[in-house]
This record gives structure tokens, C-alpha cells and sequence, in this order.
């Protein structure tokens, strides 16, 4: 164990920090939505209200298609909050764990990384595939989750 230590290259550390700042932040936010539940008839009313209430007339007409798609987005989240919450808490799961494994230095850490940067990908394509507003958001995750897989892949000769 303790010449696995010696041997963990810098950059496989900073990409470790980096990926559990970025887990610990969605763990909490996760947690603190689990504990909020999903949004009462009212409160998403109010949260439409909201929405619209920064839009003009003119902004309003040029984004019709956007803004009745932000709405579809805001009652499918709600209408299937538990469940997206659970896969959400299970892929932050194994994002724990794919880097608990890295740091360990093990190659099956990497492959669960994989995983771990698939399942919003697929999450947002199940629940919200065919919103053009999702596609901005599925890019992002497809960008992110391959430059540190990538990152990742590089250190994989340094892993057993």
C-alpha cells in the first residue's frame, strides 16, 4: 500500500480532488433536494410565475417554443422526482466509488468512471430526450464526462 502512495502520479491526485469537489457538491445538492421533496401544485406555479416573470412581451414571443419547453422541463422533473433522484444519488454513488478506486490505484475504478459519466447522459435522455433545451445540457455532460474520462484513461498506465 504504501508504494502505491509513492507511485500515484500528480496529475491522477489533482484529477482526483477536482472530481471529489465536483461529487461533493452534487451529494449536497441532492440531499438537500431530497430532503425538500418534489414542489407542491403551488410552488410550481410560483416557479412558472418566476420563469415567465423576467420575459417582456417581444422576449416572450421569440422564445415561445423555448419557454413552453422550460415549463415541460420544470413538470416532468417534479412529476418524476423521486425517481431521478435515486438514479442521480446511484450515479454519485459510483462516482465515489470509481475514484475512491483510482486512488486506490485500480484500472476497475476507471471503467466505473465510465459509467458514473454515462448515466446523466442517459438519464437526460430518458426523461427529457426529445426537448431541444436538453441537448445543450447532454453535450455539456457528453464534454465534461469524455475530458476526464480521457484525462483518466491517460493515467491508466499507473494503475493496476
Amino acid at each position: 500500500m504504501e508504494t502505491a502512495i509513492k507511485q500515484r502520479p500528480t496529475t491522477l491526485k489533482v484529477l482526483l480532488v477536482l472530481s471529489l469537489i465536483s461529487l461533493s457538491f452534487q451529494l449536497f445538492v441532492q440531499v438537500t433536494n431530497a430532503f425538500n421533496g418534489p414542489m407542491t401544485a403551488e410552488e410550481l406555479r410560483e416557479e412558472k410565475l418566476e420563469m415567465m416573470s423576467g420575459l417582456t412581451e417581444e422576449t416572450a414571443a421569440l422564445m415561445e417554443g423555448t419557454v413552453s419547453e422550460m415549463m415541460q422541463l420544470v413538470d416532468i422533473g417534479n412529476d418524476n422526482f423521486y425517481l431521478i433522484s435515486t438514479v442521480s444519488l446511484l450515479s454519485i454513488v459510483i462516482g465515489l466509488a470509481a475514484i475512491w478506486l483510482m486512488f486506490q490505484m485500480r484500472k476497475i475504478g476507471f471503467h466505473l468512471y465510465i459509467i458514473y459519466s454515462l448515466i446523466p447522459i442517459a438519464d437526460t435522455l430518458y426523461f427529457f430526450g426529445g426537448m431541444q433545451i436538453t441537448t445543450a445540457l447532454i453535450v455539456l455532460y457528453f464534454v465534461v464526462g469524455g475530458v476526464f474520462t480521457l484525462l483518466y484513461g491517460l493515467q491508466l498506465k499507473h494503475m493496476r
